[in-house]
């Protein structure tokens, strides 16, 4: 049997070797390294020595985690934008309001519901961001009601505090926006690694859990997913009904151009 951790990348999980990794912390701020291999993020004081940091997902070919939460923030001031223009819509010309007034039913929403951070400049921002969310949403039944009694009272409150509501509201995403890289960090784990006499950082999304892998389940991967110079694939096998990749061990790159 082999003790594995398994982690999580864009929903995909991910297996390394238990006796491999020395320990498993918060991710903290790292020291860019401008001249270092694509892969490496930065470096960080650990223990007492300068220890060099890898993007799991560079190696795989993913974007990074602030890019990636760039884009989806990017969509969701978009949606947001074709919501305030449908509840106008529905007040001016007394149309059907077909997107959702549940504020937690929206995928702004959904992502805020299930975002947890231990860093307390994040969670202001998260708070600050929730609040003027939900009372975005909750406006939405208000003025619709006042429009079955009086079109130009819901005219003056969609103008007013509706739209001032909103125009914080998208305030609050630029802000969270601008603070990506410090979110992304709060979020990521990261994994302390030993390769030989070399230790390294590995940055990755969630820890999922610690599995025993009995060796003979681990089966070749049909289709492969990661193609790196630097990690040795072990296969792939399943645990508690999902498919976790196996790295069997990961190198430290040298500092080629790729």
């Amino acid at each position: 049997m082999r003790e594995m951790i398994t982690f999580s990348i864009q929903k995909e999980l991910y297996g390394l070797d238990l006796d491999l990794i020395q320990r498993i912390i918060p991710l903290s701020a790292l020291t860019s390294l401008p001249d270092e291999h694509l892969y490496v993020d930065g470096m960080m004081s650990y223990e007492g020595k300068v220890l060099k940091v890898l993007s799991f997902r560079k190696m795989i070919g993913l974007p990074t985690y602030d890019d990636e939460l760039r884009v989806l923030f990017t969509k969701l001031r978009h949606e947001h934008k074709e919501w305030i223009d449908a509840l106008a819509t529905a007040v001016v010309e007394d149309k059907v309001f077909a997107k959702t007034i549940d504020p937690h039913d929206c995928r702004l929403g959904k992502w805020l519901d299930g975002f947890t951070s231990y860093d307390d400049e994040v969670m202001t921002i998260l708070r600050r961001l929730n609040k003027h969310h939900m009372r975005l949403h909750g406006s939405a039944e208000g003025v619709l009601s006042l429009r079955k009694t009086s079109e130009e009272q819901a005219l003056t409150l969609l103008q007013t505090d509706i739209m001032k509501t909103y125009e914080t509201t998208m305030s609050n995403i630029g802000l969270f926006i601008d603070k990506f890289s410090m979110i992304a960090d709060s979020l990521q784990k990261m994994l302390i690694y030993q390769d030989g006499s070399t230790l390294f950082g590995i940055k990755v999304d969630e820890i999922d859990d610690i599995a025993s892998i009995d060796e003979t389940t681990i089966r070749p991967m049909d289709d492969i997913k990661i193609e790196s110079d630097y990690m040795e694939i072990a296969g792939v096998v399943e645990i508690d009904g999902k498919l976790v990749n196996l790295i069997r061990s990961v190198r430290f790159p040298t500092n080629e151009v790729l």
